[in-house]
């Protein structure tokens, strides 16, 4: 054979066993650093790429539900071992990360499933408001991948005084298994309350942009707090009041439109006769409030009606009170 074809038959061999050699690498099992699985078992198909025919022997139990675990390379040797996979440990890889996928039940479904056991157990009604705060350490509930987030509340034990409960929640798909859960916590009725953004002196009127809303627990709440906003705008602060603190119905009144020593028009019908006189107020009073009034030309006291700001109006039936008399003046007017 001449030296040219020799050595182009060298170099065909040579291709054809590296080409071999390669195929045979791109076959061999090689070993994931991270698998995601669903199933409660660990396959070889799991762990190794190319596991060929053995891809569906289980070798390991999975983490639970939305759990992750590690394996060391060195188990995972000897499990392929055992079962006839070819392939040896060349401490290049430490562990295999293995996380278990799941259907994630939140902590706002768990509340909420709660809530409604607790509206039952206390037999409050639909409308009724339930805060449900879950001890720090609750955590999801993790389910199998193939099953629903439905959950029901199997067993319920709740104090009235305080709201504090144990409830006993399991899965309801049949998919789940019996996956349960205990959760602890409180549960308290609440109401939205109005309450002042930033304190008020006395005397002032509460306008809408005073006021906030706030969800307070109903039990702590004064039997004769004003707790709609309707009840409050508009009205008047009788003392000082604090801001985010319920406020008590005889802590605000109709605002004044006539005050105690102020000038008012007095108003006057008799018949088809209105007079009016300026006067001056001796009470307080806010509209439709019965107030008396000094008439300072006749020096007489009148009963009226508030009807508007500084103004009182008088019916011809109220009786006249000389002035001296009802404040109790000496004589000369001048006061004791």
């Amino acid at each position: 054979m001449k030296p040219l074809t020799r050595f182009l038959a060298l170099l065909l061999a040579t291709g054809v066993l590296l080409a071999a050699d390669a195929t045979s690498a791109a076959e061999r099992p090689t070993l994931r650093p991270a698998i995601t699985v669903e199933s409660g078992l660990v396959t070889l198909g799991d762990l190794f790429a190319n596991a060929g025919e053995l891809a569906d022997v289980a070798v390991f139990r999975a983490p639970d539900p939305g759990e992750s675990g590690a394996v060391s390379s060195r188990r995972v040797e000897d499990a392929a071992r055992r079962h006839g996979l070819a392939w040896r440990d060349d401490g290049m890889m430490a562990t295999v990360s293995v996380t278990r996928t799941s259907t994630r039940v939140g902590l706002d479904l768990i509340r909420n499933a709660i809530a409604e056991a607790a509206r039952d157990k206390l037999a409050l009604g639909a409308e009724a408001r339930l805060e449900v705060t879950l001890d720090r350490d609750s955590r999801p509930l993790h389910l199998p991948p193939q099953a629903s987030d439905a959950i029901q509340v199997t067993h319920l034990d709740i104090g009235d005084a305080n709201g504090a409960f144990r409830a006993e929640i399991r899965a309801t798909d049949e998919n789940a298994g019996a996956v349960r859960a205990v959760y602890r916590g409180r549960a308290v009725e609440t109401a939205q309350v109005a309450v002042l953004a930033a304190s008020l002196a006395r005397g002032n009127v509460i306008g809408p942009n005073d006021i906030v809303i706030r969800e307070l627990p109903r039990g702590k709440l004064p039997p004769d707090a004003a707790i709609g906003e309707e009840e409050i705008v508009g009205m008047q602060a009788k003392r000082s009041l604090l801001a985010a603190v319920p406020i008590r119905r005889g802590d605000i009144e109709p605002p004044h439109l006539v005050t105690r020593n102020g000038a008012v028009i007095i108003f006057y019908r008799t018949g088809q006769l209105l007079l009016s006189v300026q006067g001056r107020s001796l009470d307080d009073g806010a509209a439709g409030d019965l107030v008396q009034v000094l008439n300072p030309r006749s020096k007489r006291i009148i009963e009226g009606v508030v009807t508007g700001r500084d103004r009182v109006d008088v019916s011809s039936n109220v009786p006249l009170t000389p002035a001296r008399t009802a404040l109790n003046l000496p004589r000369d007017g001048a006061r004791r």
